[in-house]
């Protein structure tokens, strides 16, 4: 493996042995990290850290961790403001949601109710049903009789 040939150079060349950049470069190869990358970076300024000391670079690094921590002390303050919300949202839900479950009480109470009046409506619609034809068979019955007294006296 890339490992092994590498660990073999280190290994045959005195060089290395010896230390120095090239035996960094060799030892940092076999653990992952880029040296060259590394040392190209540790001396890049920034336009804020350039024409600063060691006391000013400090300051600077101090007003930053300041100012980052008002950003945390406002976001915390946000994410307060938000829990609260979704708290008396939560405890807005939990009301609806017993209403809801009166309401659909009340409904079936009502419905049951309806159902009743249903049954009893059937029941005298049948009775008045019978009775209309029983008025009617009344009736032709008095017609009847009247037509055979009728045809009696004449």
């Amino acid at each position: 493996t890339r490992r092994e040939q590498l660990t073999g150079m280190l290994a045959r060349n005195p060089n290395n042995a010896a230390g120095g950049a090239e035996a960094d470069s060799t030892t940092s190869l076999l653990q992952g990290v880029n040296v060259s990358n590394v040392t190209q970076n540790r001396g890049t300024e920034t336009e804020a850290t350039a024409p600063l000391d060691d006391r000013g670079v400090l300051r600077l690094q101090q007003t930053m961790m300041q100012e980052q921590d008002e950003d945390l002390a406002d976001l915390e303050r946000a994410v307060a403001g938000t829990k609260n919300v979704a708290l008396t949202i939560n405890d807005e839900l939990d009301e609806q949601n017993r209403l809801l479950d009166d309401l659909d009480e009340d409904v079936d109470a009502v419905g049951g109710r309806l159902r009743a009046a249903t049954r009893r409506i059937g029941k005298v619609s049948k009775l008045s049903g019978n009775c209309a034809q029983y008025t009617c068979m009344l009736v032709l019955i008095a017609v009847l009789v009247v037509l055979i007294v009728v045809s009696l006296k004449y």
